[in-house]
């Protein structure tokens, strides 16, 4: 049985440095990567070791539609993690990677054939909760105001983004829905936590609710690969085990299997 040829763009980053290396111990995938340099990104941690050999690694720029036509043709999967990712930028700073580059990716993979995409999306969509009761008593630590039994967020919950970067995400998540509904193509939406390289997690960063370790983060995205091909289109989120949760992961589990193995309590470093 031939090798399913997986490519995965951004690479080099945190998420995609970790999935390259999780997914290339399988000898059934042939796994590509694509970026901007052939070096680690400045978020990636010292522990990631990842080197990509030159014959299969795509040198290109989201905003240059034919690159990203050569690096998808003959794909059966794209993961498609590349983006600016910058959580305070203003809209130029965002606009040409994560809508025109984005658009570049799905168009392209859709005029080339592949079968599936994984659409990297953020739980920073959901953003907006950290301002609302009783969500904003874990943001600030106030436990003793968390009630024992409040509503958990899920797929259906109102968006609540309170950056440019999220809302390039939100849009991303449409515009998968409008193609996986209108093409032969399925496209899949991974609402991704906060992920460390080193797994580690500070108490002053942000609430581990929202935490993902890196071993959970390459599970469901494996899973999703994997995921039946009558799947057209579907959300989910990838994030670890928390005492006190903000999203519900029975989605994730009824569909997928997901069930998160690392716990954010586990992983504090300070």
């Amino acid at each position: 049985m031939p090798k399913k040829k997986i490519l995965i763009t951004g690479a080099y980053g945190i998420v995609g440095s970790v999935c390259y290396n999780y997914f290339i111990q399988d000898d059934t995938y042939d796994v590509y990567g694509l970026g901007r340099r052939n070096v680690p990104s400045a978020r990636v941690t010292e522990n990631i070791d990842i080197k990509i050999p030159d014959d299969h690694f795509f040198m290109a720029d989201l905003t240059n539609a034919d690159q990203i036509a050569e690096a998808v043709a003959g794909m059966d999967t794209v993961i498609h993690l590349a983006a600016c990712p910058d959580g305070e930028g203003e809209w130029e700073t965002v606009l040409e990677a994560n809508v025109n580059g984005n658009w570049n990716v799905l168009d392209a993979c859709v005029k080339a054939g592949v079968k599936r995409i994984l659409y990297a999306s953020t739980i920073m969509v959901n953003w907006g909760y950290w301002d609302i009761e009783p969500y904003s008593f874990i943001q600030k630590k106030e436990l003793d105001k968390i009630p024992a039994d409040y509503e958990l967020i899920d797929r259906n919950s109102p968006t609540m983004p309170t950056s440019y970067y999220a809302s390039t995400k939100i849009l991303g998540e449409a515009l998968a829905r409008t193609i996986s509904r209108n093409e032969d193509i399925s496209i899949l939406c991974l609402r991704i936590g906060g992920v460390q390289g080193d797994d580690k997690i500070s108490r002053n960063s942000y609430p581990g609710s929202i935490w993902c370790s890196t071993g959970d983060i390459c599970d469901i995205i494996k899973r999703m690969v994997e995921a039946p091909d009558d799947l057209k289109y579907d959300l989910f989120f990838g994030i670890s085990n928390s005492d006190y949760p903000i999203v519900d992961l029975s989605h994730e589990k009824e569909v997928l299997g997901y069930v998160p193995k690392s716990k954010a309590e586990d992983h504090y470093s300070d």
